[in-house]
């Protein structure tokens, strides 16, 4: 598995420098969580990146490790799909660990992420970002897509209304085989996330296309000798360099400060890893 820590320690550094420049903006986004209309302000992204980013991204890097040996050395080129991409961490972890393995990466989201400014050298040509929701999708749009990527994502289209219409658009596909890197919001104890379960719509809408798996659908795994391991343990390539921990100086000078998401740590742990591959085939 390859961990890009130089290109990691890059996207820090840009996003902390924006950030610190957002100064006045802090207090009025340090209550807010990673869900929903959340992600539209450009500070909370910022903030999100910083927290967020190399954890996930390493979680996305060990996905695209198994999708690689899953493909094989004979795979000539892939189409991907990743919906509510974000800032599409997932591509750079694909990018980095298929191993010349060509592909076409489409991310959708319904928010525009115009952060994505700060990402270093993002303009390749395999790469297309889309501002889309998932339930304007037709029949057949999907029909050349190999790779379906849930960035943690899926438990916001359920609560949107758009799983099952994206179920079916997936499961009317052409293709006979196709994969599905799923990253599933967690609560940070070793109980499943409830969010995996929403798979089963998907998972269901296959099937009756046809479509079988020798996976477990309803088991998600994490990277570690144990539940709670480091992510350097994990990963010797994983370090978040400490200038670029968000700091406040006016911290602890106003009552709210003792429940400030802007001054938390950012994940540093395998409690936030929670993922599966699933290959779904049909004869």
């Amino acid at each position: 598995m390859n961990y890009n820590s130089g290109f990691v320690n890059e996207v820090l550094a840009n996003f902390h420098a924006s950030f610190l420049g957002d100064k006045d903006r802090w207090c009025a986004i340090a209550g807010l969580g990673p869900e929903g209309d959340t992600y539209r302000k450009k500070a909370y992204q910022k903030l999100y990146v910083l927290r967020y980013f190399p954890a996930y991204y390493l979680e996305y890097c060990i996905l695209a490790e198994a999708l690689r040996r899953r493909l094989g050395s004979d795979c000539q080129g892939i189409k991907v799909a990743s919906f509510g991409c974000g800032i599409c961490t997932d591509y750079f972890a694909l990018k980095d660990n298929l191993n010349g393995i060509p592909f076409e990466y489409d991310g959708y989201d319904r928010c525009e992420w115009s952060t994505q400014e700060l990402i270093p050298k993002l303009n390749d040509s395999d790469f297309s970002f889309n501002f889309f929701n998932t339930d304007d999708f037709e029949l057949g749009d999907l029909d050349d897509v190999d790779v379906f990527v849930f960035p943690k994502s899926i438990g916001d289209i359920e609560a949107g209304g758009d799983l099952e219409h994206l179920s079916e658009v997936i499961a009317s596909t052409k293709k006979n085989r196709v994969f599905f890197l799923n990253s599933y919001v967690s609560n940070g104890t070793d109980v499943k996330s409830v969010n995996a379960g929403y798979f089963n719509r998907v998972h269901g809408a296959l099937v009756a296309k046809g479509f079988k798996t020798e996976d477990k659908v309803g088991s998600t795994t994490w990277n570690g000798e144990r539940f709670g391991d480091g992510l350097r343990k994990i990963c010797w390539d994983f370090f978040y360099p400490s200038e670029y921990l968000v700091k406040c100086a006016d911290q602890g000078s106003m009552e709210k400060c003792s429940s400030c998401g802007v001054v938390k740590l950012p994940v540093m742990t395998n409690k936030f890893m929670e993922y599966q591959i699933l290959e779904y085939v049909r004869k």
